[in-house]
């Protein structure tokens, strides 16, 4: 089923304000869990890979509804803008506490000394916008910050 930018838009913030009301942080497993209730009602939404890839990420589709919505879920209102890290230097998501790696763009080789370092490649991406400098690397969350 093809579905209009309206929809997609409409889905994301109806989405952000049930969680919203409902206290939860806003995630792409709930999403899937909302979505798929929501259909089972008679509704029409869009899956949540569809939602992922219209906007780009997840965290792009949660941008775009606090945008609309103008507000900010609990869980978002006083992010750190890096990660926290546990006792072994592991760094961790704000939001799940999973393991979050940096984000690299543009072409980037590992150094020799490392050639698997834990980084998320996110190609070459130009704009004038600031960009995420780490990612979740919980699919459930992929929070970008």
């Amino acid at each position: 089923m093809n579905f209009t930018e309206k929809l997609y838009q409409k889905a994301i913030c109806d989405f952000v304000s049930d969680m919203n009301k409902a206290g939860l942080y806003p995630s792409h497993d709930k999403y899937t869990e909302w979505c798929a209730a929501m259909n089972a009602a008679g509704n029409k939404y869009p899956s949540s890979s569809s939602i992922r890839n219209y906007f780009r990420n997840w965290t792009a589709a949660l941008r775009f509804a606090q945008g609309e919505t103008g507000s900010l879920s609990a869980a978002e209102q006083d992010l750190p803008t890096s990660p926290a890290e546990t006792e072994d230097g592991t760094a961790t998501c704000p939001i799940c506490s999973h393991e979050a790696w940096p984000i690299v763009r543009g072409l980037w080789c590992p150094p020799a000394d490392n050639p698997e370092p834990k980084v998320w490649p996110a190609g070459c991406v130009i704009t004038s916008e600031e960009q995420e400098k780490w990612h979740c690397m919980n699919n459930g969350c992929g929070w970008e910050w």
